[in-house]
């Protein structure tokens, strides 16, 4: 058999396994239980207090400054910020007991950062925070029971723009959210669920702006351009690796994204 006919084969026992790989299919996104909803809801109203008291006032301008967010754009996200590390008991949230390999339990770790939510419905589904101090390199961290569904700002027109980071997404929504939907991925092996495909299926363009660096360019390459055939264009940013990256660096992020959808 020739080598360049072997990229999807698998070697078990001795045989070669010829059959091609499954078709990818959407998974049906789960919402967290009604205790983990009712735990996170009060957790952010701090963060979000804590955030604009005069202790937040450093985190607003790095959004400001770092990220191009304006306040309305910070209120609007119900963005928050938490100055030390919480442990609870996981089942105060509604979770089941896990244990790690000493068999000690684990518990819910809400570090302290930037918490940046998914909200559907008025419910909080997701608590993603940017830790301060990443001191093992995990710079983001989800809370045990999130919902993983993409985030989705703004009505799916026509036209659609596909970020890695949710930040990303508040800014294109801030700059452009009249002329596209914008959807936040959380990275680029991400993929959508059953909602966000069907939304992508009806949309007529979609822009797949993941960051400029190799990973974004293979997702872009084997998922997006394929799954979205005739629809889906690469169109990452210049001058940087991301939206507020390329924004800072003097990118029109508006009219970048007008000459993706000529």
């Amino acid at each position: 058999m020739e080598a360049s006919n072997q990229k999807y084969l698998v070697r078990l026992g001795g045989e070669v396994n010829t059959a091609a790989p499954a078709a990818w299919e959407p998974n049906e996104a789960k919402a967290p239980p009604a205790l983990w909803q009712t735990r996170a809801r009060a957790f952010l109203e701090r963060a979000i207090n804590y955030l604009w008291s005069t202790r937040g006032e450093s985190m607003r301008q790095w959004l400001h400054d770092a990220k191009g967010l304006s306040d309305a754009s910070i209120r609007d996200a119900c963005l928050g910020l938490t100055s030390s590390d919480l442990f609870d008991q996981r089942r105060s949230w509604g979770l089941e007991p896990a244990f790690k390999e000493d068999v000690r339990e684990r518990m819910q770790w809400l570090p302290a950062g930037l918490v940046i939510p998914l909200i559907i419905s008025g419910a909080v589904h997701r608590l993603r925070i940017r830790r301060s101090e990443p001191v093992d390199g995990a710079r983001y961290v989800i809370t045990s029971g999130s919902d993983m569904r993409p985030m989705i700002l703004g009505s799916i027109k026509h036209s659609v723009v596909i970020v890695e980071s949710e930040l990303d997404a508040l800014l294109l929504n801030q700059e452009a959210g009249d002329l596209v939907g914008v959807v936040a991925m959380g990275s680029a092996q991400s993929k959508p669920d059953i909602k966000a495909h069907e939304l992508l299926q009806a949309a007529g363009v979609i822009l797949v702006a993941l960051d400029a660096d190799a990973a974004g360019a293979q997702a872009s390459r084997q998922f997006w351009l394929t799954t979205y055939t005739g629809k889906a264009k690469r169109w990452p940013t210049i001058r940087g690796k991301d939206p507020a990256e390329a924004q800072l660096n003097g990118l029109d992020l508006r009219a970048w994204i007008q000459a993706g959808l000529c």
